[in-house]
């Protein structure tokens, strides 16, 4: 089992991100250019700087457009 969370919509797969921006003056610039993307934003956290979604069709290195800074897949993280 992985870690990885795919959802499958539409015979495509999809995977939930997380994406880290480099300017956080410009994260909805970057959330609205991922939506355009096909991606669904679920989370934009400005202070932190981080955008949280699922992908659509895209890989993660699709993903990684001008403005983040880094882009990973969402993991589980388990109790103690």
């Amino acid at each position: 089992m992985t870690d990885y969370f795919f959802y499958f919509y539409a015979g495509m797969e999809t995977m939930k991100f997380i994406a880290v921006v480099e300017n956080k003056q410009e994260i909805d610039r970057i959330a609205e250019a991922l939506r355009n993307m096909g991606c669904t934003i679920e989370r934009i956290l400005k202070r932190t700087g981080v955008i949280s979604g699922q992908s659509g069709s895209r890989s993660l290195r699709d993903l990684a457009i001008k403005g983040i800074r880094s882009v990973e897949p969402e993991r589980n993280v388990k109790k103690l």
